[in-house]
């Protein structure tokens, strides 16, 4: 069992971190669900993109990011931590229509990731973001569908910690760009 083998079995405490554990649970399991989607008809990815975590990549230096940034489908977006902590940034799929440095933080006005098609997402499962992976879909006895996320604010926020000088870094950069991406569904770089 997971826990078991994380616990030093001395002190009872946990061997591993949070993100470790999370990390290694995501190549454990598959929480894709194509039928339930399909009869859903992605409405959570219409509404607003998943959010990536720093494991999603192998090189987070600025140079690598800057290329992750240019295939257009990923955004510098922010949270707050809580009421009484600044912001904090971190990086998720592109809202259709919106710019890399996306800082609106009113989710409710946020729209379709520039991923999601009428058929689903255009990643295979595997290069799909940790936001994505522990968002599990299931559908209740009356035929209501509903998602979980396993991957929540806290612990993004948490992750993306000790990456906010090269995330704040990044926003100026494309901040003055001179013609930062606009994408359109469809028109985006693997």
């Amino acid at each position: 069992m997971l826990i078991d083998k994380n616990l030093d079995h001395g002190s009872g405490q946990f061997v591993h971190s949070s993100r470790e554990l999370r990390k290694e649970y995501a190549h454990t399991i598959n929480t894709e669900c194509p039928e339930i989607c399909t009869m859903c008809g992605g409405r959570c990815c219409n509404k607003f993109p998943c959010h990536m975590s720093p494991d999603d990549f192998e090189d987070l230096s600025l140079n690598s990011l800057i290329r992750e940034l240019n295939k257009g489908y990923i955004s510098i977006a922010k949270a707050r931590k809580d009421v009484f902590s600044k912001y904090r940034l971190f990086l998720r799929m592109r809202v259709e229509g919106h710019p890399i440095v996306d800082l609106d933080v009113d989710e409710k006005k946020l729209g379709p990731c520039v991923l999601v098609t009428p058929t689903g997402c255009i990643l295979p499962y595997e290069k799909r973001p940790m936001g994505a992976k522990f968002l599990v879909p299931f559908e209740e006895k009356n035929g209501m569908i509903h998602c979980l996320q396993y991957y929540g604010q806290e612990e993004l926020l948490e992750d993306w910690e000790p990456y906010q000088n090269i995330l704040r870094i990044l926003c100026v950069l494309y901040t003055f760009q001179r013609n930062p991406k606009i994408l359109k569904k469809g028109k985006v770089r693997k």
